[in-house]
C-alpha cells in the first residue's frame, strides 16, 4: 500500500498567495531602506564584536544549541497541543494520525517523551567543540560590518553550499547498504515525522552533518554575523522539515517555482526512504539521486513503525533498525 500525506486544506494556496505578497513587500522594503539598513548593522556590529559573548570562541555552537532548544521547544508545544494550538494547526498535518492505529496526539507524546540517548546529540556536538576552541582559541572579529545585502547573499550561498555537501553523503547514505544500516538507519526509525526526529542521528552521522556545515562556513568565509544568521535560519528550516507540518508561510511554499524542498518532500523520504536526498533545495537532487527519485515514486512500499524501508530497493534489502 502506497504511503499517502494528507493534501492541503481548503483556502492553502489563497493563503499562498497571501504570504508570498507580504514577503515581496518586505523585501521591496529591504531595497528601498537599504542605505538605512547598513547604517544600523554596522552600529549593531561596532558594539556586539565588543562584547564577552561574541568573542566568545564558542559563540556559535552556544548560539546553535540555544535555538534549537527554543524551536523544538515551539514544535513540541505545537504537537501537544499546548496554548490551544490544535486548533489552527491541526489541518497543516501531513500525516493527521499516527502509526498503528495510533492518534497524532498519542504519537506526539511517545515521539516528544524523554529517552536516555537524547543528551547525545547536544553533548557530542558541544563538548568536542569547546574542548578544541579551549585548546585552540581562534576567534578573530573584522572591523567591517557586513551589508544587508551581503549579509544574505552569504547565508544563502552558505545553505546551498551546505546542501550540496549534505546532499552527496545523504545518496552514499541511501545507496551503500552496510552503510546506511550502521550509520543512517536510526534517523528513519519512525515513518510519522516530528520536529525531534532531527535529534535522532547516530554518533557518525552527527559527526558527518556538522562537519558539511562547518566545512561550508569555512568555504565561503562569512561574515561572523553572517555565520550567525546562518546558524539560526539553518536550525529553524532542520526543524521545520522535521516538524510533519506544511504550512502556507513556509519557505518552500512561498518560494515559487518547487525550488525550495520542504516539509512534505522531507516526510516523504521518511515514509519511503526514498527520494529528496537533499534538505531544501530541489536542484541539488538531480542525478543518480533525482531519477532513483522519479522511479520509485510510483512503486511505495508500506512499513510498520520502526522498520526502514528503501535503502536500496532495487538491491531487494529492507532494514530493521533496533535500538
Amino acid at each position: 500500500m502506497a504511503h499517502q500525506l494528507a493534501s492541503p486544506p481548503e483556502g492553502f494556496e489563497r493563503s499562498v498567495r497571501l504570504c508570498r505578497l507580504v514577503c515581496v513587500m518586505l523585501v521591496a522594503g529591504v531595497c528601498a531602506h537599504a542605505e538605512q539598513l547598513d547604517a544600523c548593522v554596522a552600529d549593531f556590529w561596532a558594539w556586539a564584536r565588543e562584547t564577552r559573548l561574541m568573542k566568545w570562541d564558542t559563540f556559535e555552537p552556544a548560539l546553535v544549541m540555544t535555538v534549537f532548544t527554543i524551536f523544538l521547544l515551539s514544535w513540541q508545544s505545537i504537537d501537544l497541543g499546548r496554548w490551544g494550538s490544535h486548533a489552527w494547526s491541526a489541518r497543516y498535518r501531513l500525516q493527521p494520525g499516527g502509526p498503528e492505529g495510533k492518534t497524532h496526539a498519542e504519537h506526539s507524546r511517545k515521539i516528544w517523551k524523554a529517552e536516555g540517548y537524547g543528551a547525545q546529540e547536544f553533548l557530542l556536538y558541544l563538548v568536542p567543540l569547546l574542548a578544541f576552541d579551549w585548546l585552540y582559541p581562534r576567534r578573530v572579529l573584522p572591523t567591517q560590518a557586513p551589508t544587508v545585502a551581503g549579509m544574505a547573499a552569504e547565508v544563502l550561498g552558505t545553505l546551498v553550499l551546505y546542501d550540496a555537501l549534505f546532499t552527496a553523503s545523504h545518496t552514499v547514505m541511501h545507496g551503500v547498504p552496510w552503510l546506511f544500516k550502521r550509520v543512517h538507519a536510526k534517523h528513519h526509525l519512525h515513518r510519522h515525522v516530528r520536529a525531534r526526529e532531527i535529534f535522532r542521528l547516530s554518533a557518525p552521522e552527527e559527526v558527518a552533518d556538522t562537519g558539511c556545515s562547518i566545512l561550508a562556513l569555512t568555504l565561503t568565509r562569512a561574515h561572523p554575523l553572517s555565520r550567525a544568521v546562518y546558524n539560526v535560519v539553518i536550525v529553524f528550516l532542520l526543524c521545520e522539515i522535521h516538524s510533519g507540518y506544511d504550512m502556507p508561510w513556509q519557505l518552500c511554499n512561498v518560494v515559487p517555482g518547487g525550488v525550495v524542498m520542504g516539509s512534505r518532500q522531507h516526510v516523504e523520504h521518511h515514509a519511503t526512504g526514498r527520494g529528496a536526498y537533499a534538505k531544501f533545495f530541489s536542484f541539488l537532487d538531480i542525478g543518480a539521486a533525482g531519477r532513483r527519485r522519479r522511479r520509485d515514486m510510483d512503486r511505495r512500499p508500506g512499513s510498520g513503525e520502526g522498520k526502514v524501508v528503501g535503502l536500496g530497493h532495487e538491491l531487494g534489502i529492507d532494514t530493521v533498525m533496533a535500538l
